[in-house]
């Protein structure tokens, strides 16, 4: 973006794998650091869920931030997944393949204060 007047950058895979994803050992030092335990973590563990979610909520985050103080009104875009029935209701989506499954909170995305948000 530094170089060229792009209209725009696309997260095409911004998600994990699946939820046997994310296992990897920096992920899981940092993650058993910031809750004080060891070894793997269970599958079953919500913190889990929530600190795989955290990571590409922050990923989306750091790009959108990044890309828009090097040219304001470039779009960002990203590739959500909305597999099976949508969420009825807010209370619904934790439910959902796409938050449980894949870790987006792309709700949670569309609530960021910092983050200005445009239809064409």
């Amino acid at each position: 973006m530094r170089n060229y007047d792009v209209d725009g950058i696309h997260l095409d895979y911004v998600r994990y794998g699946g939820a046997a994803f994310g296992y990897n050992p920096t992920s899981v030092a940092r993650f058993n650091a910031r809750y004080g335990t060891a070894g793997q973590p269970d599958a079953a563990d919500p913190r889990w869920a929530d600190w795989r979610r955290e990571q590409v909520t922050a990923l989306v985050r750091q790009v959108y931030l990044e890309a828009i103080a090097i040219q304001p009104q470039v779009m960002v875009s990203a590739a959500t997944i909305a597999w099976g029935a949508g969420p009825a209701s807010d209370a619904d989506w934790p439910g959902t393949r796409t938050c449980a499954e894949v870790f987006q909170d792309w709700p949670a995305w569309l609530r960021e204060e910092s983050w200005t948000w445009r239809c064409r």
